[in-house]
């Protein structure tokens, strides 16, 4: 069976480099993380082996010296300094399960660091390409599968910290289990022996040693997954039947055609070709249960507890020959076994950071995505006028791995209060103009120019600043009617009124307080696609900007209908520049220019009348859809 991928050799300067950047890119979201982890978990070892110590000295004084005043100053510094060390490891406790170790607040970070932060902020053109999704579905796999990645990170990061005090406190309390003699005349003399001491301390060391050794080797096994036992793969499609279908988009359907069978029949593997996605998960995980993963992790275990075993059995011999009191006991075999935990734990994590950095490795080479759009310095010129002039000079553009142009030398200047309509065909290039438009790709060959300068010499973010745009699955948020409107801009009620009203919203039915949906709150309101698309237009005439562009936002309604959205948002587009772009015609009667597009080029640029006179493109499309428009309403 072929291996999903080969596994790497990795060196331990690569995997500690990784884990440094992960917690860098972690730190980023939660500040002081790192620090208030050590503190945290100094102070919890730190109790743990002053109380072993303590309470060593108190078991010992009431066996052997039976000191009043001794016993009663041992007990008061064991609860003074127990219950100090335990209100404030407590304190930190509570903080870290609210501030740093709570599961929305590392989620969220991790999600932030490895993901959406780089997915909001990168060039729209590498965001669209298809390696850039299967690589951030990856990441978020590899995180849902086994938790791998920078989510692992942090578990690593505690485990070495804790494992490092572990060692410190417990080689401070160790050191008597091997020096303390027995006395002369007593029993079992032969303890003392050196050949005894070493080869105890070898034998330890080794047990110590094999534990994580097997656990290593056991946690190496995620590196090798079969690939028809992918169970990344496995996760998508649980995710997909366990949570999609459930959904409210696909209530409708999957009720309308009894498709909950259907999905039982792919859970369960029944056409017999591949295996449901139960069994994938169960196949796999009962492979590596009952395969050398599962035996691995099993030695690792039986070897730990033999182990302890052993410790505890030395002690006692020791304690019983007289070589230290009964209290003793407890604090050397706790000591040692504290020791070996701190080793075991240590190289045990060094074992999940080498595994874990091919995983950091796939978080990095997505967060080190370059974007290849010049970003220009220049501010958008804020122009007392108000006047705006866009020129497209010889564009041609051509996506990515395609081999035929989406648009071909198209030259077209329009300026700030026109009324311009955008028409062709599906896939004649009406999308990619707006693309290109609003900066979301460069062109290929030629320029575009804002009042005569190349908009890359422009701040991305000021260029943007002059467009307004709905488009066909423009998005609401589940904040209220006003936040949608203002769209993060200081909300004028009144204003944010009137412009409802000149749209056709009805106040009385959804106020600006009222909340939309009940995403984020039981008592948001559900609306109808059209109060939807109503509070969306209102969004482009809030922003105020020199452009609005409409990219068939009507395209769920029907002709007339659609005809009266337009006409009464021409109504009140105002001094705004609007570009109505669509493949039907219900917008070109009352638009200054229309601009018709076939085939990626720009064929025929005219008034309505002029083109119909001319009988060519736009006027077979007009004719095509002439019907739907005779009961157009009267223009505003």
């Amino acid at each position: 069976m072929k291996k999903r991928e080969k596994k790497e050799k990795i060196t331990l300067r690569h995997a500690v480099k990784n884990q440094r950047r992960a917690l860098t890119m972690v730190e980023n979201h939660i500040p002081r993380y790192r620090l208030f982890q050590i503190t945290r978990l100094l102070l919890k070892k730190t109790a743990v082996y002053a109380d072993l110590y303590l309470a060593s000295l108190v078991v010992n004084e009431l066996a052997l010296g039976r000191d009043p005043h001794k016993l009663f100053l041992l007990i008061l510094l064991t609860l003074g300094i127990g219950g100090t060390l335990f209100l404030v490891n407590t304190l930190l406790e509570r903080v870290n399960q609210s501030r740093f170790d709570a599961w929305a607040v590392l989620t969220s970070a991790v999600w932030r660091a490895s993901i959406y932060d780089k997915m909001l902020d990168m060039d729209y053109e590498v965001f669209d390409r298809p390696a850039t999704v299967a690589s951030a579905q990856e990441i978020y796999g590899d995180f849902n599968w086994a938790g791998w990645g920078l989510a692992r990170s942090t578990m690593a990061f505690c485990d070495f910290w804790e494992a490092a005090f572990d060692l410190l406190g417990a080689a401070a309390l160790t050191a008597g289990f091997f020096l303390q003699r027995i006395p002369e005349g007593g029993k079992l003399l032969w303890l003392n022996s050196p050949w005894i001491t070493g080869g105890s301390v070898a034998l330890l060391l080794l047990f110590t040693l094999l534990s994580p050794a097997a656990a290593n080797k056991a946690e190496s096994y995620w590196q090798s997954v079969p690939k028809d036992d992918d169970p990344q793969m496995g996760n998508r499609r649980f995710s997909y039947f366990g949570f999609r279908m459930v959904e409210k988009e696909m209530a409708g359907d999957v009720r309308l055609y009894d498709l909950n069978p259907l999905r039982r029949f792919y859970e369960k593997g029944m056409d017999h070709q591949k295996p449901g996605i139960y069994e994938v998960d169960k196949g796999y995980m009962s492979r590596m249960a009952k395969g050398p993963m599962g035996l691995l992790t099993a030695l690792s275990e039986v070897i730990a507890g033999v182990f302890t075993g052993l410790v505890y059995a030395l002690a006692a011999l020791k304690a019983w020959a007289g070589a230290y009191g009964v209290g003793s006991v407890a604090r050397y075999a706790g000591a040692v076994t504290g020791l070996s935990r701190g080793i075991g734990t240590l190289l045990k994590t060094m074992g999940t950071v080498r595994v874990n950095t091919l995983y950091l490795d796939r978080v990095f080479t997505f967060n080190d995505l370059e974007d290849p759009m010049y970003k220009g310095t220049l501010t958008t010129e804020k122009r007392r006028d108000g006047k705006y002039e866009i020129e497209f000079r010889k564009v041609s553009f051509r996506y990515p791995g395609s081999e035929t142009e989406a648009l071909s030398d198209v030259s077209f200047r329009f300026r700030t209060g026109e009324r311009l309509a955008i028409v062709g065909e599906n896939g004649s290039g009406k999308t990619t103009f707006i693309k290109l438009l609003c900066r979301l790709y460069d062109p290929g060959e030629g320029t575009i120019l804002l009042n005569g300068v190349d908009i890359r010499k422009y701040r991305p973010r000021d260029y943007l600043e002059i467009f307004s745009a709905v488009f066909q699955d423009f998005a609401l948020f589940p904040y209220s009617v006003g936040e949608n409107v203002a769209a993060g801009k200081t909300l004028d009620r009144e204003r944010a009124e009137r412009i409802l009203r000149d749209v056709g919203h009805d106040l009385a039915h959804l106020p600006l307080d009222a909340v939309l949906y009940k995403t984020l709150d039981e008592n948001g309101v559900e609306i109808s696609g059209g109060e939807a698309q109503k509070i969306a237009l209102a969004r482009a005439v809030y922003r105020d900007s020199p452009f609005i562009l409409l990219d068939e936002p009507t395209a769920a309604l029907d002709p007339l209908a659609e005809a009266e959205v337009y006409v009464n948002f021409n109504r009140i587009a105002g001094k705004h520049t609007t570009l109505y772009i669509s493949h039907r015609l219900s917008s070109t009667r009352f638009c200054d220019r229309i601009a018709v597009f076939d085939h990626g080029k720009i064929v025929e640029v005219g008034t309505h009348e002029e083109l119909l006179a001319r009988s060519g493109k736009y006027a077979s499309l007009w004719n095509a859809q002439a019907q739907y428009y005779v009961e157009t309403p009267a223009q505003g």
